[in-house]
């Protein structure tokens, strides 16, 4: 349904304190990459990395889903999920640059999981 490393749009459907009727409900639309559910997360849910610094990550119940779209991202060629001993991690190579989302890359810019992916540019 929604694949690791894809940009989507979801559309929540929710009841609002604000609205009073019995079948109002308001729509948001959220927008970001589809990563990895953390691992507290104890109900199901998707997750989103937003871009946006006030709320980097967004976690979203599958009950509030009304739909999603998923959009196209020009120069992705690939996206991996790597299966770590204690954790998933997203692979990707945009434009022929390799990113992976564990801590080590974020820090050193370098990691063992994106390593064998920069030599298959």
């Amino acid at each position: 349904m929604y694949t690791l490393g894809s940009s989507v749009e979801i559309r929540t459907k929710h009841r609002s304190i604000y609205l009073y009727g019995k079948d109002e409900y308001e729509y948001t639309s959220i927008r970001g990459t589809v990563v990895k559910t953390p691992s507290d997360v104890d109900y199901p849910a998707v997750a989103l990395k937003t871009g946006d610094p006030s709320f980097p990550l967004s976690i979203i119940a599958l009950s509030i889903i009304d739909g999603y779209v998923e959009e196209e991202v020009p120069g992705i060629s690939k996206a991996y999920t790597i299966q770590s001993k204690s954790s998933t991690y997203l692979v990707t190579v945009v434009n022929g640059k390799v990113q992976c989302s564990c801590t080590g890359f974020q820090y050193h810019r370098r990691c063992k999981h994106s390593d064998p992916f920069k030599e298959q540019k």
